[in-house]
C-alpha cells in the first residue's frame, strides 16, 4: 500500500508548532486579565475633610529624658500594606491577623459582571471571594490564576482542598474566640486595651491644655522645651501642674522622665497640629452656619502687624437661624496677608479667601469698610469691584469712622478751636466740646454693637442730628452759665457765639447729614420693614400683632408661623447689612497680643488659628465650647500609621 493512499491521522510538526504558538499567544494575552476589572481600595481613607490640611507628625525624646524637642518619625507618610488584600496575608503580624479575623474579609460587592474582553469573557462576582487564609501552597493563593478556561474547576478544587479547610477552620475558631474574648492571650489583650485607653485619655488632656492656652491668648513655648525646667512655657508648665493630681498625665510624665517611652506628643509640632485641628473644627462650624443662612456680608479693615506686614481682617456677618431663634453673628474667618493694597489687590484677596470655603459671592448682600479711598472709591475702590461682580450687595461705610471724621470737620472748620488757649473763650470751648464729644461718643459706642441693625443706626444718627439742632438754639446759653460758674468776673461777646459756637455746631449738622446720606437710601428701600406699624397698614386680615415690633421680632414671628417667605428673605437681607467695622477693629487687638515683638515671625496659618480660637471662647455660647474633642482625637490618630498602632 503506497504512502500516497494512506490518510494522515495526526498533525504535522509544523502544524503542531503553529497550534502551540497560538495557544501561547492566547495565554499571554490573558495574563492578569482579572486585574483590569478589580479596583483596589485605598488603604487609609480620609475620615474628615478638615484633617486633609493637617500635618502628620509625631515626636520622640532626645537623650535628655525631660527634653521634648521634636524628631520627625521615619515612617511618616509610609503606606502600609492592605490587610484585606490576600496578596499581603503572608506578611501580616499577629495584631493585624486579629483585626482581620474580627472584621472579616472584604468583598467588593460593586463588581457583579465585568466588561467582556476580546474573547467575550468577563470577570464574575462568583470568582471574587477572599475566603482563604494567609498562605496556600498552590498558584491560586501565591501568584494568582489566569487560566480562564479552568477557573471554575480550580476554585472548586481549592475550596475542597485540605489546606483551605484547615485554614478556614482556624479562621472561624480565631474569630469566634475574639468575639467571645476567650483567646489564649486574653490577659495580654486586656492589657493592650488598657494601654489604648490610657493613651486616649492622655491625648484628651493634652488637647484640653492646648485649648485653654490658645483661648486665653497665652504664649505656648518658653526659652526651652524641657519638663521641670525654668522658662519652659505655659504649655509644659500646665502639663507639670496637671501631673501633680491627674493619674494619667502623672504616669505619662513618669514614662518620659524615666525614658520608658519615645513618644510623648508634647513638642511644638504636635501643639501646632492640635491648634490647627481645633481652628479647622471651629471654622467648619462657622462655614456651616453661613451656608445655612445663605445670605451674608463681608466686613474688611487693614492694619500693619509687628513685622510690618499688612493684615486685612475678614469678618462675615450673617443671620444665624440654626438654634431655632434669630441671632445676628459677625464671625472671624481669618487675617489675609496682603501685598497689594490697591482696590483691585484687596478685592482679589477677599475673593480668593471666599472661594476656599466655597462661599458663593452671588449670595453677598452687603460689604462694609472704612472711608479710605482704596476701600470706598467709586471708580477703583473695593466698593466698585464688589458692585461690578454683584450689584445686589449694599455698600455701607463705617458709622463710627464717619462720626470721627465729623469731629475732625468741626475742629478744622473753626480756627479758634486750634488757637484760643489761656482765655475765657477757652473755658467756654471746653464746656461746649464736652457736650459735643459726649453726644458723639454715646452714639459711637452704640453703633459698635455686633447686633446693631440699620434701622436702629438710622434712628441714632437722626437723634444726634436733632440734638445738635436743639443745642444750636439753647446750647450757648447753657455753656455760658456753666462757664460763668468757673469765671464770674469775665465777659463774653456775641462775636464768640457767632465765630465759634455756631460755626462748629453748623459744621456738625452738615457733616452728619452728608456722611450719613447713604442711610437715607436704606430708609427709602427698607423703611417699611423697620417697625411693625408700617406692615400693619398693609395687612387687611389683622394677621400681624398689634404690639410694636422691630425687625428681629418680626422675623421671629414670621419663622414661628412659617408664612410670607419673601418677606422673611427681605428681613434676612436687612439684618445682614453691616453698620460698622468695629468687629474688625476688635480683632486687631488680638493681633497685637498674639503677634507682638517676640513672636513676630509667627506663620500666617498659626496666627489665624490662634485668633480663631481666642475669638470663639464665649462662655457656653462660643463655637469653641461646643467642639467635641472625641472626633479630633480620632482624626489625630488616623493621620499617622504609628499612631494607629498605638491607639487602635
Amino acid at each position: 500500500m503506497s504512502s500516497a493512499n494512506r490518510s494522515r491521522k495526526y498533525d504535522s510538526g509544523s502544524q503542531k508548532r503553529k497550534k502551540n504558538q497560538r495557544l501561547d499567544d492566547l495565554t499571554q494575552s490573558q495574563k492578569r486579565a482579572m486585574d483590569r476589572f478589580i479596583v483596589k481600595e485605598s488603604q487609609v481613607s480620609s475620615n474628615n475633610h478638615i484633617l486633609n490640611q493637617c500635618p502628620a507628625l509625631d515626636s520622640n525624646v532626645d537623650n535628655d529624658p525631660r527634653d521634648v524637642d521634636p524628631q520627625t518619625e521615619n515612617n511618616v507618610g509610609v503606606e502600609e500594606p492592605d490587610i484585606f488584600d490576600p496578596r499581603y496575608w503572608d506578611s501580616l503580624d499577629t495584631k493585624q491577623i486579629d483585626i482581620l479575623a474580627q472584621k472579616g474579609p472584604k468583598r467588593d460587592l460593586s463588581i457583579q459582571k465585568g466588561p467582556r474582553g476580546r474573547y467575550s469573557r468577563r470577570f464574575s462576582a462568583l470568582f471574587y471571594n477572599r475566603n482563604y487564609q494567609m498562605e496556600s501552597i498552590g498558584q491560586l493563593a501565591n501568584e494568582g490564576y489566569n487560566d480562564w478556561t479552568h477557573l471554575g474547576t480550580r476554585l472548586t478544587e481549592h475550596e475542597t482542598s485540605a489546606d483551605h479547610v484547615l485554614n478556614m477552620t482556624t479562621w472561624y475558631e480565631l474569630r469566634s474566640r475574639l468575639q467571645k474574648d476567650q483567646t489564649i492571650d486574653k490577659a495580654a489583650q486586656r492589657q493592650l486595651e488598657k494601654e489604648k485607653d490610657h493613651w486616649r485619655k492622655v491625648l484628651f488632656r493634652i488637647i484640653c491644655i492646648v485649648r485653654y492656652v490658645a483661648k486665653h491668648s497665652l504664649a505656648f513655648r518658653g526659652t526651652n522645651s524641657k519638663l521641670y525646667d525654668d522658662s519652659n512655657g505655659n504649655f509644659l508648665g500646665l502639663i507639670e501642674m496637671l501631673a501633680e493630681f491627674d493619674p494619667f498625665i502623672q504616669e505619662h510624665v513618669r514614662h518620659i522622665t524615666n525614658e520608658e517611652t519615645h513618644v510623648h506628643y508634647l513638642d511644638h509640632k504636635i501643639q501646632n497640629e492640635l491648634i490647627h485641628m481645633l481652628a479647622l473644627a471651629i471654622k467648619s462650624e462657622i462655614i456651616t452656619k453661613i451656608k445655612r443662612a445663605k445670605y451674608f456680608s463681608v466686613i474688611l479693615d487693614c492694619t500693619p502687624d509687628a513685622s510690618q506686614q499688612e493684615q486685612m481682617s475678614l469678618i462675615i456677618r450673617y443671620v444665624d437661624l440654626s438654634s431655632g431663634g434669630v441671632c445676628i453673628e459677625e464671625s472671624f474667618l481669618g487675617f489675609i496677608d496682603v501685598k497689594d493694597t490697591t482696590g483691585q489687590g484687596l478685592f482679589d484677596a477677599v475673593q480668593n479667601q471666599l472661594k476656599q470655603p466655597d462661599l458663593d459671592i452671588d449670595n453677598l448682600r452687603g460689604h462694609g469698610y472704612d472711608n479710605g479711598s482704596n476701600m470706598k472709591g467709586g471708580n477703583k475702590g473695593v466698593q466698585k469691584k464688589f458692585l461690578v461682580v454683584n450689584p445686589r450687595a449694599f455698600y455701607s461705610s463705617c458709622g463710627c469712622h464717619s462720626l470721627n471724621l465729623t469731629l475732625c470737620d468741626m475742629a478744622n472748620n473753626c480756627s479758634l478751636a486750634n488757637n484760643e488757649l489761656g482765655v475765657y473763650e477757652f473755658i467756654m470751648a471746653l464746656v461746649i466740646w464736652y457736650e459735643v464729644l459726649y453726644a458723639i461718643n454715646l452714639v459711637s459706642k452704640q453703633l459698635q454693637a455686633k447686633d446693631m441693625l440699620i434701622d436702629v443706626a438710622i434712628e441714632k444718627v437722626q437723634g444726634v442730628i436733632s440734638f445738635f439742632k436743639g443745642y444750636r438754639e439753647t446750647g450757648f446759653l447753657e455753656a455760658l452759665e456753666v462757664a460763668k460758674g468757673i469765671a464770674l468776673d469775665m465777659d463774653i461777646g456775641e462775636s464768640f457765639r457767632i465765630s465759634y459756637f455756631l460755626s462748629i455746631v453748623d459744621q456738625a449738622i452738615s457733616s452728619l447729614t452728608t456722611r450719613f446720606e447713604q442711610y437715607q437710601g436704606y430708609q427709602k428701600n427698607f423703611g417699611f420693614l423697620f417697625t411693625s406699624d408700617e406692615l400693619q397698614s398693609l395687612d387687611n386680615q389683622n394677621f400681624i400683632p398689634k404690639e410694636n415690633m422691630g425687625p428681629v421680632e418680626i422675623l421671629k414671628f414670621l419663622r414661628r408661623h412659617d408664612c410670607f417667605p419673601n418677606v422673611t428673605i427681605a428681613y434676612r437681607v436687612l439684618l445682614t447689612i453691616p453698620v460698622t467695622v468695629a468687629s474688625a477693629e476688635r480683632n486687631f487687638s488680638k493681633l497685637k497680643l498674639l503677634k507682638s515683638y517676640l513672636p513676630s515671625t509667627m506663620t500666617q496659618e498659626r496666627l489665624n488659628d490662634l485668633t480663631m480660637i481666642a475669638l470663639e471662647k464665649k462662655e457656653k455660647e462660643g463655637v469653641l465650647e461646643k467642639i467635641d474633642c472625641k472626633p479630633i482625637i480620632e482624626d489625630f490618630i488616623s493621620r499617622n500609621p504609628t499612631r494607629m498602632k498605638l491607639f487602635q
